[in-house]
């Protein structure tokens, strides 16, 4: 597919540009399941199209032939036009399957901006259609086409849109390039709205990049990004830098703000840059030698005769993998159930809709909209909630009563328990089962679990549960396959920076909560986006009041549960 944006869309674009419209959302970019679907479906349409110009170029030949009788030829024209009706209908088909085009291929480009940018791909690289990665072990995939001069150009609007001139510069940059590099045959094709478009986007960034580097006199702010120096008229560096240019140095985490990894660009990069590997905290560094590998049985007798495979990843906030945690028949059930089930997009969260965009209310919390989900419940509850005027739950004899919908699920559930020392099949202990298909660009925005209920903050309609349960103490998150490039959980609380990569049948956990109800800032964490593949996952939070005979109340401020501490006291 290839749009081209005349001059007076890309003026609107520029003057009407909406900061958080769409942020991460990928369409049916990030849909890996829909996207195979189409794929499949776009095939035995190209089939019919190329079977019905055939029957076309047939019925030429025939009514060309002045020997057949009248009455064969009307025959002809009359089983053709059924057949034209049936293509058009095809056709429709085809168009409600495929949506809104200029839709699609935007959320395609956004999709392809943010891997660029994430994983800080070679631009030459990038546009050949080359992905380097070094994920595990460093990895080439070369993909089946190159970008071309149109789309670095969209790309360059995007990035333009979202603010991030510094991409904008870049990307437009590699437009001229290819563009002074065309043979003069394709050259005199090109649209002369699109040549002004590209010559207007160059304006804008150069006016926008020594703007806002003048002005701000910083690389990163709430709302954007640009390079560390002034550009010429031709997008390169300027030959001759002011002296605070020159001071700016290298982009580093400002540890003792804790606005700056709240929302905005700053903590964007700094999850980029997790993502990527190249941040750990120097509090995760100095447990090095207490992340190591045990066998985990909580001291049950018979996690004695067969106990988990535990792995802790940082001590201080309690993070492990338990490794190997579920087995090929639970994997594949609950993708095989999840499937036909997915989600087509995300979801929009009405409650959201009244937070502006990089908001430092901390009354609101915004509720993050994951990509294709579906909820599965393990059993049943059948009484049903009865309140008072007061939110009071009031007795019912029938509200713990249950049926067990999934028994494998009610059994995974149970295994939870053993390796957590939590309760998750009562009414109240936990959520239901969420799996999750992460596809092309897929990613989960930074934030933290629990609502902050406990802290007084506002509980939107679809959380007033919380009520009864209390916030989310415990995030049990199990991988269901393995993922080739991208996908890691990074967690970004400044000094405590980890990123725990996916594997296939292990399950990862972590607390969310201190002893007495407040949210665990160093808990904060984002799904990193996917640059080759999928990603399936199985998520279960894992609610606070239920827990209170293993993970006990407390009320200084800076205590924390010492549920897994005997693990840890032959380290000391």
């Amino acid at each position: 597919m290839r749009i081209f944006v005349t001059f007076a869309v890309l003026s609107v674009t520029m003057c009407c540009f909406t900061a958080d419209a769409g942020k991460y959302e990928f369409g049916v970019f990030e849909n890996f399941d829909v996207t195979e679907n189409l794929h499949i479906e776009e095939q035995k349409f190209l089939k019919k199209v190329r079977d019905f110009r055939q029957n076309l170029v047939e019925i030429h030949v025939t009514l060309s032939n002045s020997t057949e009788p009248l009455n064969t030829k009307m025959k002809i024209l009359e089983t053709n036009q059924k057949k034209k009706d049936h293509f058009r209908q095809s056709a429709k088909a085809m168009e409600g399957l495929l949506g809104d085009p200029m839709a699609t291929y935007d959320q395609a480009v956004m999709g392809l901006l943010v891997l660029r940018e994430t994983y800080n791909l070679p631009m030459d690289d990038f546009m050949a259609g080359i992905v380097k990665t070094k994920s595990h072990t460093e990895q080439v995939f070369q993909g089946n086409h190159a970008l071309n001069l149109q789309d670095a150009f969209h790309l360059a609007i995007k990035a333009q849109q979202r603010k991030w001139f510094d991409a904008g510069i870049l990307f437009l940059r590699q437009a001229n390039q290819m563009l002074k590099s065309m043979p003069e045959g394709e050259l005199s094709t090109l649209d002369s709205e699109f040549l002004d478009g590209m010559d207007v986007l160059k304006k804008y960034l150069i006016q926008s990049q020594n703007h806002y580097l003048k002005t701000r006199k910083a690389i990163f702010g709430l709302d954007y990004r640009i390079l560390p120096y002034f550009v010429d008229n031709n997008l390169e560096k300027r030959a001759k830098q002011p002296k605070f240019v020159r001071a700016l140095g290298e982009y580093t985490r400002l540890l003792n703000d804790t606005n700056e990894y709240l929302e905005g660009e700053r903590r964007d990069e700094a999850d980029r840059r997790i993502c990527r590997g190249e941040y750990q905290g120097s509090s995760i560094d100095k447990e090095v030698h207490l992340q190591l590998c045990h066998y985990l049985h909580q001291s049950n007798p018979y996690l004695r005769l067969g106990p988990f495979k535990m792995e802790v990843v940082a001590r201080v906030p309690f993070r492990m993998i338990l490794h190997d945690f579920m087995d090929e028949a639970e994997i594949r059930w609950l993708i095989d159930y999840a499937k036909p089930r997915l989600s087509r997009n995300r979801s929009k969260i009405k409650s959201n809709e009244d937070i502006q965009a990089n908001s430092l209310d901390r009354s609101k919390v915004k509720i993050i909209a994951k990509t294709t989900q579906a909820w599965i419940s393990s059993r049943l509850f059948i009484g049903k909630d009865i309140y008072d005027d007061m939110n009071q739950l009031q007795p019912n004899p029938h509200l713990d009563k249950f049926i067990d919908i999934h028994p494998n699920l009610v059994t995974l559930s149970r295994k939870i328990e053993m390796a957590t020392k939590m309760i998750v099949l009562k009414r109240f202990s936990a959520t239901e089962f969420q799996v999750t298909n992460y596809g092309l660009s897929g990613l989960c925005e930074g934030h933290i679990d629990p609502h902050g209920y406990l802290e007084g903050k506002d509980l939107t309609p679809d959380r007033q549960g919380l009520v009864m349960s209390g916030d989310m103490l415990g995030t049990f998150m199990a991988w269901l396959d393995d993922v080739e490039a991208g996908g890691g959980t990074a967690f970004d609380s400044p000094g405590y920076e980890q990123i725990v990569r996916p594997t296939r049948g292990s399950a990862a956990f972590w607390i969310d909560l201190r002893p007495n109800g407040i949210r665990e800032a160093f808990s904060s964490h984002m799904g990193c986006p996917i640059l080759k593949g999928s990603k399936w996952i199985l998520n279960k939070w894992i609610y606070y009041f239920d827990q209170v005979h293993n993970y006990k109340c407390g009320l200084a401020a800076d205590s924390k549960f010492d549920v897994f501490n005997d693990i840890f006291s032959t380290y000391q």
